[in-house]
């Protein structure tokens, strides 16, 4: 899985809260480079991510806080000149735990809804005798 200090940022802080979150994973089975947009209202701002590139065979997971309203994603593909056309546009009012494929070629482009992969990035569970009080921060 590919990350940046910005997701583990707020992976951190929505596990600190105990607040559960959202997420959209784009698995790449393209013949081509991809990324994706997701824009969603939250806590009457409106807040835009961008995935880093995703080549073939390689998924991005993107989280988000639970109550965020008004979605919207769009994938996108990197022609051989480094053009990008979009593959796919969907919005949705309510959040929504999903997980996209994309496929096909720059020539015909794919967008579909795919199984979750396993996701490794979870921390082990904590033993009571351990030394450490949180959730997440002994696993970074």
């Amino acid at each position: 899985m590919i990350t940046n200090d910005k997701d583990l940022i707020i992976r951190y802080n929505l596990q600190s809260l105990n607040a559960p979150a959202g997420f959209v994973t784009i698995i790449n089975n393209g013949g081509y480079v991809a990324f994706f947009t997701l824009s969603f209202e939250f806590e009457l701002k409106i807040h835009e991510n961008r995935s880093p590139n995703i080549s073939y065979g390689k998924f991005f997971k993107l989280l988000y806080p639970s109550t965020a309203r008004n979605l919207k994603l769009s994938s996108y593909c990197y022609n051989a000149i480094g053009d990008t056309k979009l593959i796919s546009k969907i919005s949705s009012y309510m959040p929504f735990n999903r997980c996209f494929s994309l496929g096909g070629t720059i020539f015909n482009p794919t967008f579909s809804e795919a199984q979750c992969p396993v996701d490794n990035s979870i921390p082990p569970e904590i033993s009571p005798q351990t030394s450490c009080s949180c959730c997440y921060c002994c696993f970074l």
